[in-house]
């Protein structure tokens, strides 16, 4: 996305896009509904990126969908509301949809496994649990 001041505005090329936009907008309100059934869906890697943080990386659309569930007559519990997990994501610095995308991975991967998703050199325990048969044949194999 271009972000430009008003000196860079060039009225002849904004009514061009202003066709092309409102003939894609013609198309797409004409066009066939989308499947109600579950099905496969293939996203180029920076779209699936985009929609991921779209979807679940913004703060505030967290807020706005409680509250709106709340203007409905629909509240949830304190234990549901701890499922809950958003805004998404490691604070990692993440600017970019890709960098994004990543913060939400790690989250979702460090959930799953239970872990906080710290960093690993303030662990004081083994990052991968060994056996004493693995240090054993380690041992041998050096000697």
């Amino acid at each position: 996305c271009l972000q430009v001041g008003a000196e860079h505005f060039n009225l002849s090329a904004a009514l061009q896009d202003c066709e092309t936009i409102s003939s894609e907008a013609i198309e797409l309100l004409t066009a066939e509904n989308c499947p109600s059934e579950t099905c496969d869906l293939i996203l180029a890697p920076d779209q699936m990126l985009l929609q991921i943080h779209e979807s679940i990386g913004h703060p505030l659309e967290l807020d706005r969908i409680l509250g709106e569930l709340k203007e409905n007559g629909l509240s949830l519990t304190a234990k549901q509301l701890s499922t809950i997990h958003g805004p998404v994501g490691l604070d990692i610095g993440a600017e970019t949809s890709e960098e994004i995308a990543l913060s939400i991975i790690a989250e979702i991967k460090a959930v799953l496994a239970g872990k906080q998703g710290k960093q690993l050199k303030s662990s004081v325990e083994a990052i991968h649990p060994r056996s004493a048969t693995a240090i054993e044949e380690v041992r041998l194999s050096s000697e």
